[in-house]
């Protein structure tokens, strides 16, 4: 009978911590989320976000994110079914809330703004929660409605965007999107293609994704044919462009695959500048109003 008992006790334990979900993944789960990209409304590539450590500062352990494209270095930490982050390791600086899945439909929070809003904090509404299976995991979403460009306004509803947040994985639209710029000003797109944990899949926003860091090299089938640059004169480069190009926008990025100059052609220019283009290997994506894609690389010599 006792023996009986404490499997029973024990099956219970199990069934608890298999229902029990952190809020947001830390630096020992090692979690990968790659989120697409697109400028102006055009594809841009995707980018691979990690934790780059752990960081022991005002009595917590926060799990420090990399500086995300478009975006700057945040520290997290989850306090029961909350995520909290700092933008700084002064403890005299504030602490916002960027997840809370101790929300009931209605209620209302103030998480932190990304930092292209005018204000530090931005208004969030829920106002549904549903469980949804993924990859074989039960987990809470939460359909909110965020202050995407907290400006101040007093009746700031309109400006209100709906956003969904997933319990043990974080927005569908960006993991960190209190670091980035996700207002309408700054005319990006982004959204989560894939989540992994230690190498183990946790989510994937299609079965065919493909998770990859591709900052600034565009995804899908790109031409080379008439598309060239060299370098002409100190930061100056000297462009080729392929016949039928109209107008566009040039991306062009070093080695690594960041970004060095996003610059909108409203028709083809002999010339364009970049300021302190790096020695080295250099890469350019030309992407037409159409949609179609160009590639080229060089070599950079100062």
């Amino acid at each position: 009978m006792w023996n009986q008992l404490l499997l029973c006790f024990a099956a219970c334990l199990g069934s608890i911590s298999a229902c029990a979900q952190r809020p947001f993944p830390t630096w020992q789960d090692n979690p990968q989320w790659s989120v697409s990209l697109s400028i102006l409304g055009l594809p841009y590539g995707t980018e691979v976000l990690r934790f780059s450590d752990t960081l022991t500062m005002c009595g917590h352990e926060y799990s420090i994110s990399e500086q995300p494209f478009f975006g700057e270095v945040g520290y997290f930490r989850n306090e029961g079914a909350r995520t909290l982050f700092r933008r700084s390791t002064s403890c005299a600086d504030k602490e916002y809330v960027i997840y809370d899945y101790s929300m009931s439909i209605g209620d209302t929070i103030y998480v932190g703004a990304d930092p292209g809003s005018g204000l530090d904090t931005a208004l969030c509404v829920l106002d549904a929660i549903d469980t949804t299976n993924f990859l074989g995991v039960a987990r809470r979403v939460y359909d909110v409605r965020i202050e995407r460009c907290a400006i101040g306004d007093p009746d700031p509803s309109w400006l209100l965007a709906p956003m969904q947040w997933v319990e043990g994985l974080g927005s569908l639209l960006h993991p960190f999107y209190s670091l980035v710029c996700v207002c309408d000003v700054c005319e990006t797109g982004m959204q989560l293609s894939c989540c992994d944990s230690s190498g183990v899949a946790l989510y994937r926003s299609s079965p065919t994704v493909e998770c990859h860091e591709n900052v600034g090299i565009m995804d899908g089938r790109t031409e080379q044919v008439g598309f060239a640059i060299r370098p002409f004169d100190h930061n100056l480069l000297a462009m080729t462009y392929p016949a039928g190009f109209a107008h566009g926008m040039l991306i062009i990025c070093d080695a690594t695959g960041r970004a060095l100059a996003e610059l909108r052609l409203g028709s083809p220019q002999p010339h364009v500048h970049i300021r302190s283009a790096p020695t080295g290997l250099l890469h350019a994506a030309l992407i037409d109003h159409t949609g179609t894609r160009w590639s080229t690389s060089w070599m950079n010599q100062r």
